[in-house]
């Protein structure tokens, strides 16, 4: 599995002892994720449930007996140990302290519930802290989704409020999710639970539709819209496409242009006047804007359909 997947390569010692070796790929997290994964393929597979002892980090394939040693003497003094992956002690004592930290924030979040503003000030603590530990996606997801679960539970039993389905929509956001959108959709999970509206990517979508269409006439861009919902624009971005199907911009001057033809139509207002009420500061461009999308420009659009009426 390791050597196929060229993650490293595999072999027996003189004691039969079965050695992996993996190539660093600068990430410790992820790394004990795979071997965490490689136990339960064993688990499930063949009943067995070895003892993992860790090695050190050295470079080249010289320095290796240096690595084999290091776990060598970790499994002679970790006999007794009841963990099925023994670490050397600086790779625990950071994973512990960051799960202490962890805890600590989540705590703090679930016991000032009423105070939302501040429970948002924690979970960005929380978020710089993801970064500065190097977390594996897989454990910020699983992080975010435990603070979502119980900051919404303290709500709950706070507010007397019935559950709906806001925290399984996250939870399926959360499955397929990068770092930064992890910690993005739980954001807006956590600032929008006291207003009591779904908390999928449909409806962080539908208030951004809600918003271009009540201000077509204004200086319309993803990032002020994505500052609007609180989360940032290359996640907005990405999230509008998926949903809408088209992207923000695109929708942005369609909805425009169907403004404006129908103004041209029902009014009698000047072109350069709609151009204005349709968010086209410059007549020209407007003119541009429109000819690009009907073929034709906004007084050829109006004269025609005068005609056919």
């Amino acid at each position: 599995m390791i050597d196929a997947q060229n993650a490293g390569i595999t072999f027996m010692d003189d004691d039969g002892k079965i050695v992996m070796v993996f190539f660093d790929k600068g990430n410790e997290n992820e790394l004990v994720e795979q071997i965490e994964e490689l136990n339960n393929i064993l688990k499930d597979e063949y009943n067995i449930s070895p003892k993992v002892v860790m090695g050190s980090v050295v470079r080249g394939f010289f320095n290796l007996m240096i690595s084999y040693n290091d776990a060598i003497y970790l499994l002679s003094h970790e006999k007794e140990s009841i963990k099925e992956i023994v670490q050397s002690y600086q790779s625990q004592s950071r994973a512990d302290i960051f799960r202490d930290i962890y805890q600590e924030l989540k705590a703090t979040m679930n016991a000032n519930i009423a105070n939302m503003e501040y429970v948002l000030r924690i979970f960005e603590t929380f978020g710089r802290a993801t970064e500065s530990y190097n977390l594996t996606v897989n454990y910020v997801r699983k992080c975010c989704f435990e603070i979502a679960s119980s900051v919404y539970f303290s709500y709950l039993s706070n507010s007397g409020e019935n559950a709906d389905d806001k925290l399984n929509e996250v939870l399926k956001t959360l499955i397929h999710a990068s770092k930064e959108e992890a910690l993005e959709v739980t954001k807006a999970f956590l600032s929008q639970i006291s207003g009591n509206e779904k908390l999928n990517g449909h409806e962080i979508i539908l208030q951004a539709v809600r918003y271009i269409d009540e201000n077509l006439s204004g200086d319309l861009s993803v990032s002020s819209i994505a500052a609007n919902l609180y989360i940032t624009p290359n996640y907005f971005s990405r999230l509008f496409k998926r949903v809408k199907g088209e992207g923000c911009n695109e929708y942005i001057v369609r909805k425009r242009i169907e403004k404006a033809q129908s103004l041209l139509v029902n009014t009698s207002i000047k072109t350069g006047k709609i151009a204005m009420m349709v968010g086209y500061n410059d007549t020209n461009y407007f003119s541009l804007a429109f000819k690009k999308h009907m073929g034709v420009s906004p007084t050829k659009y109006r004269e025609a359909v005068q005609e056919s009426g």
